[in-house]
């Protein structure tokens, strides 16, 4: 097969035409990649640096449950599933954990007023009454599966914002007196 000049009007010696169009022909190395199965290889490392982080995560949450001491609350802090309230030793922050035997774990060193430390649980146990434990899950599953698309990630940012304003939104309409509240929703600064 004859190479075609690309501009047939221009007068170019042949042996000039090989070093003036290196842009057609890839250097060397570049020809022997199969570049469908290097993305695929790529792609398939990426979602198994993703998945086990995943899977690293689902252990530290059943750590997580298993460091947990149940504690005993007040009756107003009712809810449609089962949840414990518990402390743990591991964690510096009140936290819900979810999925199959969702908890709100409370730090052990955990001291704050009693109407704070409502609210508190009042937020936590919004996050897992409305499954944000599962929604999570899934947003991380999505994740793992299609790591390298950015609206997911931007989405997961902006999913994890609102579930924090629905919950605080939650504890504000459950309060006994939002306005008079020191610090507004979940001990947050106004």
């Amino acid at each position: 097969m004859e190479k075609t000049q690309p501009f047939p009007n221009l007068d170019i010696p042949k042996e000039n035409i090989r070093s003036t169009h290196r842009w057609r022909e890839p250097t060397f190395w570049l020809r022997w990649i199969d570049w469908p199965l290097a993305i695929a290889i790529s792609w398939a490392s990426l979602v198994v640096a993703c998945l086990f982080r995943l899977a690293l995560a689902v252990n530290r949450l059943r750590l997580l449950h298993r460091s947990a001491r149940p504690l005993t609350v007040s009756n107003n802090l009712a809810s449609r599933r089962k949840i414990t309230i518990a402390e743990s030793s591991l964690i510096s922050s009140p936290v819900a954990v979810g999925l199959w035997s969702p908890k709100v774990l409370l730090p052990s060193d955990f001291v704050l007023s009693a109407e704070d430390r409502e609210n508190v649980l009042r937020h936590e146990i919004a996050h897992l009454e409305r499954f944000d434990d599962w929604l999570n899950l899934v947003q991380q599953l999505c994740i793992a599966l299609f790591p390298i698309n950015p609206c997911l990630w931007i989405l997961r940012r902006r999913l994890r914002l609102q579930e924090e304003i629905a919950c605080d939104d939650w504890t504000l309409l459950s309060a006994n007196d939002p306005k008079n509240s020191k610090h507004g929703p979940a001990g947050a600064c106004p």
